[in-house]
């Protein structure tokens, strides 16, 4: 963890080749929001903390990826919590206030408490772009301007906030 975070702005190509790698995988596994061993394995090893440490880099593709494995953990989190069952059971998908707050703070949300810990909502919030931004080009036109991980994010975040309808 201790290298990584060291390294998480400016990569040597070398290492870029492997973080980048070491991501694509974790995406890969995953992207089966049922397996309980993956999540645990992941969790035990603050991967939160690690990927928010990443989106400092400058790589678009490495932002991206990490969004998505945020997305995934995040969401096989909800998935594993009894308001999920119940409101997927109910087929109700109405929240209350308490959910927003209380359900990020409860015992078995480890992902959303390191995602505190290290200011991950904040993080992902400033990845995210307005889709009518737009800048001015010096021909006199203007261009529509989208972040390459901003519905990752997004997604990520809704996940966290919002675990009872959580975004696969």
């Amino acid at each position: 963890n201790e290298r990584v975070m060291s390294k998480a702005q400016t990569f040597s190509n070398d290492f870029r080749s492997l973080a980048l790698q070491s991501v694509r995988e974790m995406m890969d596994l995953t992207a089966d929001t049922d397996d309980v061993t993956v999540l645990r394995r992941l969790k035990s090893n603050s991967v939160v903390t690690v990927l928010i440490s990443l989106l400092a880099n400058e790589s678009g593709a490495m932002q991206q990826m990490c969004c998505s494995v945020l997305g995934n953990l995040l969401a096989m989190e909800a998935r594993q919590l009894p308001s999920y069952y119940k409101a997927a059971a109910a087929e109700s998908w109405t929240h209350t206030h308490e959910e927003y707050g209380t359900l990020t703070r409860a015992v078995d949300r480890e992902l959303a408490l390191q995602m505190r810990r290290c200011d991950g909502a904040k993080v992902l919030m400033g990845l995210l772009t307005s889709p009518t931004a737009t800048i001015n080009l010096a021909a006199g036109q203007s261009s529509s301007v989208q972040g390459m991980c901003n519905q990752q994010a997004a997604r990520a975040l809704c996940n966290l906030f919002c675990p009872s309808m959580p975004i696969l």
